[in-house]
């Protein structure tokens, strides 16, 4: 529903009105959005008349805006200009305006150079720079194969069946959830997979994973060590540790929210001994930060073989401040170490990200004259109504990405929160028969627990005789937009970049749901039981011209 209290072609970015953030600002009116003319390849044949269309498409969108922008004095109007800036300095954001605000478009704002001042105001514009030049529903559409209406599942596919509103066609997200039995916080392997494919009606096809293996019990799997969260601790060997839960006050917007974890007291540790394995892959989900500079402490993961490190990292603060130090360890040695922010609202694994929230206040200026009366000045006390922006709050949002290493041939590829990727050469350690998993918890940080942690073993064979390169509780997403595949191990809140999960020969340009009826199939190894069929799902945002 629109604002009424603002102009008809106010602009939000990314959720916001800039009349609710900047005080005298005004949207006057904007141009480009009323239709977009394609760009025509012709040619002609023989002496035929006209021309015939060789290709068409459509270039990018420039939407134009054109803005008032008020102050008390030329110094408030050069600060209230510094301010529109920075908020226009963006690389790229979601645009909606308020006379349509059930749509979207998405590019990036130029300020404009022709302003015109008037001495505590001024008028100026800034383009909107649409590289996809269609906007979008703001409504997600979801279709999920759990869902009775318009989908038929069968014992290794599903054929969903629906109609699409959209004038242009739409390039979904495909995903596909690998279903498991959990008893006690610790996944089966009852809902491994080998491969899941999506086809269009003319036969288009994305397909994900490794589709060649069709004897489950001729090959070589990969193994599954540990895939626990940790809701309860069975399998574990705890010390000082509880399977507890903490109430998270800052997600969604400060409303409480309730989650399992692993929740140490004082110094702690966790212990579970596997089976050995050469190569493997290992994600933990855990929440680290101090809400005070001089809190400190520390978490370590290793996996461990014979008393030895074979694998892990140590992430630790001594000092004050809020910055920590990570140190990468192989065959019992640092091999390097960065420095890592743990600040209570940091992006790596902290308690949350935070942003500001401004709302705009009505209140009383007095004005205070003189006037002559009777040959005498006398005081006329007057109030004028005006409006500023203040913050009201903050909005919350969760940050909680994973940590975690592969390693591959002698190769080990570590990744902490959102710091670059370290890949380090290492030889194997001669016994692994079995390898040890252990978390250790110290220190008076703010929070340092554990959500979850999924440790699968490599089968140490070509991917192309892997039959289970998807493990029960897995989450896998095709982007059709994007071209990207990305993997969620189980109980994972951030995917890693897996290209080698996509099909050299999948049609990614040309898979897309089209205006009017629509019929998608999914197809996925046969051998996965009835009872563990993977959830799939199709999104998308319907698009415009």
């Amino acid at each position: 529903m629109d604002r009424n209290d603002l102009p008809l072609e106010a602009v939000k970015i990314n959720g916001q009105y800039l009349e609710d953030v900047l005080d005298g600002y005004t949207t006057v009116v904007t141009s480009g959005r009323e239709g977009l003319q394609p760009e025509l390849e012709t040619y002609s044949v023989g002496v035929a008349d006209g021309e015939k269309i060789k290709s068409s498409k459509y270039p990018a969108r420039d939407i134009k805006v054109e803005f008032i922008l008020k102050a008390e004095s030329m110094n408030d109007l050069r600060s209230k200009l510094t301010q529109l800036n920075n908020l226009l300095s963006l690389d790229e954001a979601d645009f909606i305006f308020n006379d349509e605000e059930d749509k979207f478009y998405t590019g990036k704002p130029v300020i404009g150079t022709d302003f015109k001042n008037y001495y505590n105001a001024c008028s100026g514009s800034y383009t909107i720079r649409c590289m996809y030049p269609f906007k979008r529903s703001v409504d997600t559409v979801v279709l999920s194969s759990n869902d009775a209406s318009g989908v038929v599942v069968g014992a290794d596919s599903a054929t969903f069946t629906f109609n699409y509103e959209g004038t242009r066609p739409a390039r979904p997200l495909l995903r596909a959830t690998f279903a498991s039995a959990k008893q006690n916080g610790d996944y089966s392997e009852d809902g491994d997979c080998g491969f899941v494919a999506f086809l269009d009606e003319e036969e288009n096809i994305i397909q994900l994973g490794n589709p060649d293996v069709i004897d489950v019990d001729q090959y070589a799997k990969n193994g599954t060590l540990a895939n626990s969260e940790f809701s309860a601790l069975t399998g574990w060997t705890p010390t000082n540790v509880a399977a507890g839960q903490i109430t998270d006050t800052y997600w969604n917007n400060g409303a409480g929210q309730t989650q399992k974890y692993a929740k140490p007291s004082g110094t702690a540790k966790l212990f579970r001994t596997t089976a050995g394995a050469v190569d493997f892959e290992f994600d933990i989900v855990h929440r680290l930060c101090v809400s005070a500079a001089g809190q400190t402490g520390k978490f370590e993961a290793f996996t461990m073989n014979n008393g030895v490190i074979v694998t892990g990292i140590r992430i630790q603060k001594t000092g004050n401040g809020t910055t920590g130090v990570v140190q990468y360890i192989l065959n019992d040695k640092v091999v390097g170490t960065d420095n890592i922010d743990l600040s209570l609202y940091n992006t790596h694994f902290g308690y949350c990200n935070r942003t500001p929230v401004y709302t705009t206040q009505t209140y009383q200026e007095k004005v205070v004259t003189y006037v002559k009366k009777k040959k005498k000045k006398q005081k006329k006390v007057t109030y004028v109504t005006k409006t500023r922006t203040v913050q009201s709050g903050w909005n919350f949002t969760q940050s909680n990405l994973n940590t975690g290493w592969s390693k591959d041939e002698g190769v080990v590829t570590f990744s902490v929160g959102n710091l670059p990727d370290r890949t380090y050469k290492c030889s194997d350690i001669a016994n692994t028969a079995s390898l040890d998993i252990v978390f250790s918890f110290s220190g008076s940080f703010h929070t340092n627990a554990l959500h979850s942690c999924s440790v699968i073993a490599k089968a140490g064979v070509p991917f192309a005789e892997i039959p289970n390169v998807f493990t029960a509780g897995d989450v896998v997403e095709a982007d059709c937009n994007s071209a990207n595949v990305v993997l969620y191990r189980s109980g994972s809140l951030e995917g890693h970049l897996e290209p080698q999960y996509g099909a050299l020969g999948n049609d990614w340009e040309d898979f897309e749901i089209k205006p009017g009826q629509n019929v998608i199939r999914a197809a996925w190894s046969n051998w996965v039981d009835a009872n563990y069929k993977p959830l799939i799902q199709i999104i998308f945002n319907e698009v415009y011209l």
